[in-house]
């Protein structure tokens, strides 16, 4: 009894669990075997480079035996190179030859620019010339968002970049410690708050930060401060943005969240001497 055509091969199913699964399973197990494959080749030569077009005519022969869609291939080619260009990137700074491998991939496969624009990685990598010119000691022409500030700059003190929509959080130590009276009306005691969410951040603020080459700023609706870079005794990348933790006593974790979080963490940490 014929249930089904598989969406792959084309052919009849004639098992429940194909019907379900919508194809065959060998031509399954052909197809994700494909799709491996293909990432794989894209996500090795966008890394050491190599020769394009052998590339692209590996893939469509790949393709066409792995039942992968002319129209679904770009999207396996783009993640081969996502994986290639995020492994590069949490490296460190590429060198400018890895740099032109990943964006000769790009160029060559003309990736459609909504895509490239939406993928953080790629936003990433448009940022490293950049940070070759801060690393490299010099200062940039323009700086984007600079309008409007409240920074306080001192005369020897340079803007390198402001960042806008940044929620600033602080751990919640801090936060509990400042809420006491509030917390034990809840109900909650405070010891067992600090307990249960001791590494627990929340937000405080939203403005905007700004990195120069002596201080971190940030300007919000309640709060403005800066932190020395001197002052900065721990510094890492975190889920949502960067983590700092100055030096001293009563000093807790502070954390900046934005959308460009790897070029935020890797410029201050330029900066900062990091």
């Amino acid at each position: 009894m014929i249930l089904g055509k598989c969406h792959h091969c084309r052919k009849s199913i004639y098992y429940v669990v194909d019907l379900l699964r919508g194809s065959h399973e060998k031509c399954n197990e052909k197809h994700e075997a494909g799709i491996r494959k293909i990432e794989k080749m894209v996500r090795h030569t966008s890394k050491i480079g190599a020769n394009l077009q052998k590339l692209e005519n590996e893939i469509q022969r790949i393709a066409r035996s792995s039942y992968i869609r002319k129209k679904n291939t770009n999207e396996h080619v783009f993640k081969g190179w996502e994986l290639a260009a995020r492994e590069l990137l949490q490296d460190g700074l590429p060198s400018e030859s890895a740099e032109k491998n990943l964006l000769a991939v790009l160029d060559y496969f003309a990736m459609p620019k909504k895509k490239t624009r939406s993928s953080e990685t790629y936003r990433n990598l448009k940022h490293l010339p950049f940070l070759r010119m801060v690393s490299a000691g010099h200062v940039p022409p323009t700086i984007p968002n600079a309008k409007k500030l409240h920074f306080n700059l001192m005369p020897s003190e340079t803007l390198f970049w402001v960042f806008a929509k940044v929620e600033y959080c602080e751990s919640i130590d801090r936060q509990i410690l400042e809420s006491h009276n509030e917390i034990m009306r809840n109900g909650i005691g405070l010891s067992d708050r600090v307990l249960d969410h001791k590494d627990t951040m929340k937000r405080v603020d939203v403005g905007v930060a700004g990195i120069t080459n002596i201080h971190l700023y940030f300007d919000g609706q309640s709060r403005r401060f800066r932190i020395p870079f001197r002052r900065i005794a721990f510094l890492e990348p975190a889920t949502l943005g960067v983590s700092l933790v100055q030096d001293g006593q009563d000093s807790v974790p502070q954390e900046f969240r934005l959308s460009e979080r790897w070029f935020a963490y890797n410029l201050l940490a330029i900066l900062a001497g990091r």
